[in-house]
């Protein structure tokens, strides 16, 4: 219920609580209310995936453009469809413009690397390699899994032109999964 309100804080929560009528089973505070039980943030709990510690845990600014860069999308409008979808990674924050400010953010055509930037003659986004050769190269790598392909990813070690996010990059045109990938024959 609380994602559908468009409530965007824990600030508007209590205004909206305070000034509605009880609602049965609504908690003023559901982050008391659920605490060890299922709260996951206010983000989650709002629906807007924002995190009340940004970059605490997301990829450093230029792993996550490029994974977005590489979605193919055209606006910030299209990225918030695109995250309110719930395919976007963890590690991706949906608020980049935020995230980001002073540490890499150049706008809306920067991120999405469609050169719509307020900073002409930065450039152009990094292009990832054709899905077969990716993966090749992802599969020579000896990796078990997509968590030690996230590892691997977090170490530096990563050529620019493999993509952080292969099941984003490659989805549609190539991405069978992570034994695939990885040439593992697992399944996640």
């Amino acid at each position: 219920m609380a994602a559908v309100l468009g409530l965007a804080s824990a600030k508007e929560w209590s205004t909206w609580h305070r000034k509605e009528p009880r609602k049965p089973g609504v908690p003023p505070r559901p982050d008391r209310t659920y605490k060890g039980g299922g709260w996951q943030g206010w983000g989650h709990w709002l629906g807007t995936g924002n995190s009340s510690h940004p970059g605490k845990h997301f990829l450093p600014f230029a792993e996550a453009q490029a994974a977005a860069a590489a979605l193919g999308l055209a606006s910030a409008k299209e990225w918030r469809a695109w995250c309110s979808e719930g395919a976007r990674p963890a590690a991706v924050p949906s608020c980049p413009e935020r995230t980001y400010k002073g540490g890499g953010w150049q706008g809306w055509g920067h991120w999405l690397g469609t050169g719509n930037s307020s900073h002409p003659g930065k450039p152009a986004p990094k292009h990832f390699l054709p899905f077969a050769e990716a993966q090749a190269a992802a599969a020579a790598l000896g990796l078990a899994s997509a968590k030690e392909w996230r590892a691997w990813c977090s170490e530096g070690a990563r050529p620019v032109a493999m993509p952080p996010f292969p099941q984003v990059t490659y989805k549609g045109g190539g991405w069978q999964g992570w034994g695939h990938w990885l040439n593992t024959k697992q399944t996640r």
